[in-house]
């Protein structure tokens, strides 16, 4: 019998933009959250973090989540990767909360 512990693998957290070291992002954030115009790379940044922030599997092991919460997060996946606008993100943000998953 070995004396190790098994290899367990568990998903990663998705990333917290607070986190973020180079600043852009947080910047990007601060003018999403103060409703001030953004600008494309900003668009592209919030998109890319939230893409992050639903695509990690973390969330698929939610045992709350059940069949309905499982196609909302699916769909929700789809709308993310399609965001372009501000208005759009605005969309995935409100979803995203509603299903307890705050990104900001």
């Amino acid at each position: 019998m070995s004396d190790t512990l098994p290899h367990i693998v568990a998903p990663e957290r998705p990333k917290y933009w607070a986190d973020d070291r180079g600043g852009q992002l947080a910047a990007a954030v601060l003018h999403y959250v103060r409703r001030q115009e953004l600008t494309v790379r900003e668009v592209w940044l919030l998109t890319a973090y939230l893409r992050q922030w639903v695509d990690s599997p973390v969330w698929d092991l939610d045992p709350h989540l059940g069949d309905g919460g499982r196609a909302e997060l699916a769909d929700l996946r789809k709308l993310t990767k399609g965001a372009r606008t501000q208005r759009v993100i605005d969309e995935c943000v409100a979803r995203l909360v509603d299903l307890g998953m705050d990104p900001l």
